[in-house]
């Protein structure tokens, strides 16, 4: 047999009529609601008759639970109340006590102070007449000042009083902390903050005014300053109105004005420190106004620095000289003195001698026969060997002004083996053409047919000699030096002549060739 569905209606009193689902089949109740168990009957019921309390939680008939007269919620009749201003029954939880009258009342009929948060009605509560603030009226106080309620957590006395007034009302002084009238207060000209008028104090330089405890001393007058109007010398470290300071142009640095000195160039005011010395003046400038030498490190106006025309550092006027080759105004230590000239010129136009290591311009020097350079006055010829020699190495000879080796000189500056050949203690060889002589210079050797000659060991140089006489009266003895060999030979200088005397030659004439 096919199940049934039936609504059934039924009643657990007169109040109420409750309807449920039911499935029935086979003679049974297929399917029911579902069951609750009920506060009030403490019985198992269907839920379809059941109503939860809105406060417990927990199920009963809904014939009986009472209903709010101000939220329609359903709750068992214990939880319920009257409220006390309105009468209407609520639940227990949609009350509040009225913090004035103890009353427990609907909570819509409370309001809340925005002072302290707690809850009265309407009745009791008025408005801070300063911030617009809705509050209880236990809650104001009256204004000292003003006279006005005000809420009492933003009121404050005044400092030294009784005298209770809102806070807007009054100014804290921001150096003490204590609170006073706005009429009794000021403004600091430093921080800009208020203060008591009791600790004013004022510049004895602007009469600007500020805290007490931040007036400045200046250490030379001995003033009351505002701090804005006090620096610190960078010397002294002492501090000091700013009119007393001044900014050093050359260093930065602030200081008393009494510090400064004056630049002797300038004639602006400098710090020692920013002043330096020109060793060409003696004066005190600026020390940007003053340049270094390159060559001695000394200090001098920048203006009297001179800068060389050759390396281009510059250098103190007495640091340069003029080169007397190039003309050019240089760093003296680019000169050189000439040994041979005595000029002074650029190294650059010498010669360092490999001989002496003496600088000498190119013009006085020497090629030496290996290549090395030396002065031209450093060396000297020896006639007789066909040497260089050096000049302190070499002198003259007294009989012919040539240039021998010293050692080949007597003790009386003569040529020695010249004088031997004069006075006749040297034998030549004969020269094969007797008559060359006298062909070469009949003037002075006419009539000479033969003579001799003693060669050097190099076979360069020669010493011509032998007699000259007219028909064998007034023999004269001659000699002279000749360069070169039988093909052609060069006389040197002078050609002697003299007389032999018990074996000592003595001139008698001297011919310059």
């Amino acid at each position: 047999m096919d199940s049934v569905s039936i609504f059934a209606k039924y009643r657990f009193s007169n109040a109420f009529e409750y309807e449920s689902h039911l499935e029935i089949g086979n003679g049974r109740v297929i399917s029911e609601p579902n069951r609750k168990y009920c506060e009030s009957t403490k019985q198992e019921l269907p839920i379809d008759c059941l109503e939860k309390c809105s406060v417990t939680a927990k199920y009963a008939l809904r014939e009986r639970l009472e209903r709010s007269e101000v939220s329609g919620k359903f709750a068992l009749p214990e939880v319920f109340v009257t409220c006390e201003s309105t009468g209407k029954r609520v639940h227990s939880d949609e009350t509040a006590v009225c913090c004035m009258s103890g009353k427990r009342v609907v909570r819509d009929e409370l309001f809340q102070s925005e002072q302290s948060g707690r809850l009265a009605l309407a009745k009791y509560f008025n408005t801070c007449q300063i911030t617009g603030a809705s509050v209880l009226n236990d809650e104001l106080v009256q204004s000292a000042v003003s006279g006005k309620l005000v809420r009492s957590d933003q009121t404050i006395y005044l400092t030294g009083t009784y005298d209770l007034v809102h806070q807007s009302e009054a100014t804290q002084c921001a150096y003490s902390g204590n609170w006073y009238r706005k009429s009794d207060c000021e403004t600091s000209d430093v921080t800009g903050k208020p203060l008591a008028k009791d600790r004013l104090v004022y510049s004895a330089k602007s009469g600007r005014k500020c805290d007490l405890s931040e007036i400045k001393k200046c250490e030379v007058t001995g003033d009351a300053l505002l701090p804005d109007e006090v620096g610190v010398c960078s010397l002294s470290k002492k501090s000091v109105s700013l009119d007393l300071l001044r900014t050093c142009p050359e260093t930065g640095q602030v200081a008393l004005d009494s510090i400064f000195e004056i630049c002797q160039a300038s004639n602006t005011r400098v710090l020692p420190a920013g002043l330096g010395m020109c060793c060409l003046t003696g004066k005190k400038v600026r020390r940007s106004l003053l340049g270094t030498s390159e060559a001695s490190g000394k200090t001098c106006l920048k203006s009297s620095l001179v800068v060389c025309e050759e390396s281009f550092a510059k250098l103190l006027p007495s640091e340069t000289q003029v080169c007397e080759v190039t003309q050019k105004r240089v760093d003296v230590r680019l000169l050189r003195k000439c040994a041979a000239s005595g000029k002074v010129a650029l190294e650059s136009k010498m010669v360092k001698s490999q001989a002496s290591g003496n600088w000498i311009l190119a013009e006085y020097t020497k090629t030496m026969p290996n290549g090395a350079i030396v002065g031209a006055d450093e060396v000297a010829l020896c006639c007789w060997t066909r040497k260089y020699l050096r000049s302190d190495q070499t002198a003259k000879c007294s009989l012919t002004d040539l240039l021998f080796e010293k050692t080949l000189l007597n003790a009386s500056g003569e040529f020695g083996l010249l004088r031997e050949c004069l006075d006749g203690r040297k034998i030549g060889e004969p020269v094969p053409d007797g008559a060359y002589l006298a062909r070469l210079l009949p003037k002075v050797f006419g009539g000479v047919t033969s003579f001799q000659w003693t060669p050097s060991r190099a076979g360069t140089s020669h010493i011509l000699f032998g007699t000259k006489s007219i028909f064998g009266f007034n023999a004269k003895v001659f000699a002279v030096i000749a360069h070169g060999d039988r093909n052609g030979l060069t006389l040197l200088n002078v050609i002697l002549f003299g007389k032999r005397t018990k074996g000592i030659w003595h001139l008698t004439e001297k011919i310059t060739l």
